[in-house]
């Protein structure tokens, strides 16, 4: 079932749905938001953060961990989570999140330097 809608999600993305239709809008049912990041997720295509980032004021508390998780999968991902707090385009308590403070030690230098300097900053 989840395969199918992995697949599903996958080719409703590639004809252009993006967070502003489909199943990431805001008052969509919790289990089909899940499945749409789901298998957006698993899309190596450099829309993806965008998609997450731009939905993810509209996804409940478990969502939100599910597209973090997914913006946190390569060091693109890492950079476009890193630039969306830069920017304050998402809640300043993101910041704080465990997960986005350890990026100030991740593996690659980039996303490490890049975290540094937002970070610090308030």
């Amino acid at each position: 079932m989840v395969e199918r809608l992995r697949k599903c999600v996958s080719r409703l993305y590639s004809r252009g749905a993006n967070s502003q239709g489909g199943d990431l809008q805001k008052g969509v049912h919790d289990e089909l938001q899940m499945g749409a990041i789901s298998g957006l997720s698993d899309l190596q295509a450099e829309e993806v953060p965008s998609t997450h980032i731009n939905a993810f004021a509209d996804f409940s508390k478990e969502n939100r961990q599910l597209a973090l998780d997914a913006l946190l999968r390569s060091d693109d991902r890492c950079r476009a989570i890193l630039n969306a707090l830069a920017e304050n385009r998402r809640p300043a308590a993101l910041r704080q999140h465990a997960k986005v403070i350890a990026l100030r030690k991740h593996e690659s230098e980039s996303v490490r330097v890049l975290a540094e300097q937002i970070l610090i900053q308030r």
